[in-house]
């Protein structure tokens, strides 16, 4: 098992890493770049885009590799292809905010068929007063899965506004997942999450300050895909499911949560549509007090893996719920406190 892991691992990272100069070169032929405007996109220089693509191929070479084509998982892959479709189409043609939105719903929809939501069965179990209206509690468990996945989708494709940022932390919070998976005994879960794994650690050496391409809608799309279904992979989906990891697979993803959250609630206030570009994300504020952008991907990461070692804890039994939640607390307040004021 430890052999087969190191090897899908060094599979996808190859294919990913050699490809990335291939799609590199048919983004500078095709136009297909993220010009600089020195509004919202101050870097420095042209970058190409496709950089999801080449972590598309990294994952899909590593996936036909395992052999495995479970229902499940054909889900899975058909729902990313829709996600990378839409994202590309929105980096060649820049697409409206509901075309896009129309496209992230097909995606969540073939999540859904594959499986991919809040189990029902487990919360009547928990929750046995439920049981009187079993309908509704099926019904509004897939608008809550509907819900989740979104918002994951769309806090990856905020995130992804500086150098390594939305790599970087689709990294951590990967890392942190097959942590988890591993003291739970979820082996098969592993090898699927290893699989993007290889591909997101070899594109992070091209995306990593200063970049050399760019993940572009294609790869954030992508990436929040991904990272919104590994939940139900590993827990939210199966009938054994643990009240627990409804808590610590959220902070797992917090970073990227926390900026959806504070975004919509900014850009609100100041009375600007939520679906349009402002400079109000967190690394806007961090910039305005000087930091660069090294700097700020750094602590960001540190973050990153401060929330998935806490949820590692509690997982493996080291830390009780209530310390977790005393840390969680603490870390929120001097996320918002250390930013915005």
């Amino acid at each position: 098992m430890n052999f087969e892991v190191i090897k899908i691992f060094f599979i996808s990272f190859l294919c990913t890493f050699l490809s990335v100069p291939i799609f590199q070169f048919l983004a500078y032929k095709f136009f297909i770049l993220d010009t600089p405007d020195g509004v919202l996109k101050r870097h420095n220089k042209v970058t190409p885009y496709l950089g999801g693509c080449a972590v598309y191929l990294g994952f899909i070479i590593s996936f036909l590799y395992m052999r495995s084509y479970s229902r499940e998982l054909l889900s899975l892959v058909s729902g990313l292809t829709v996600l990378l479709l839409v994202g590309l189409l929105d980096d060649i043609y820049t697409m409206k905010p509901n075309q896009k939105f129309l496209g992230q719903l097909l995606a969540v929809g073939i999540f859904l068929l594959g499986g991919f939501s809040f189990n029902e069965i487990f919360l009547l179990k928990t929750f046995p007063f439920l049981e009187v209206a079993p309908i509704g509690v099926f019904l509004l468990l897939k608008v809550a899965s509907v819900w989740w996945i979104l918002s994951i989708i769309n806090a990856f494709n905020l995130v992804d506004i500086m150098d390594g940022l939305a790599t970087g932390i689709a990294i951590i919070a990967l890392i942190s997942f097959i942590v988890v998976a591993v003291f739970y005994g979820k082996q098969e879960q592993i090898l699927y999450m290893v699989t993007f794994l290889g591909s997101l650690v070899a594109f992070f050496l091209y995306n990593a300050p200063s970049a050399s391409i760019y993940l572009g809608d294609t790869g954030s799309l992508l990436i929040g895909g991904f990272l919104a279904i590994v939940p139900f992979v590993l827990d939210w989906g199966k009938e054994e499911a643990s009240l627990i990891n409804y808590i610590i697979f959220p902070t797992i993803l917090m970073v990227p949560i926390l900026e959806l959250i504070c975004l919509i609630g900014i850009r609100s206030y100041k009375c600007l549509p939520v679906y349009y570009g402002s400079p109000h994300h967190f690394i806007s504020y961090l910039k305005r007090k000087n930091w660069n952008s090294n700097f700020i991907l750094t602590i960001t990461l540190i973050v990153c893996s401060l929330f998935g070692s806490i949820s590692i804890g509690v997982a493996s039994g080291v830390f009780n719920v209530f310390y977790f939640f005393i840390f969680v607390a603490m870390m929120l307040f001097a996320w918002v406190k250390f930013i915005y004021f």
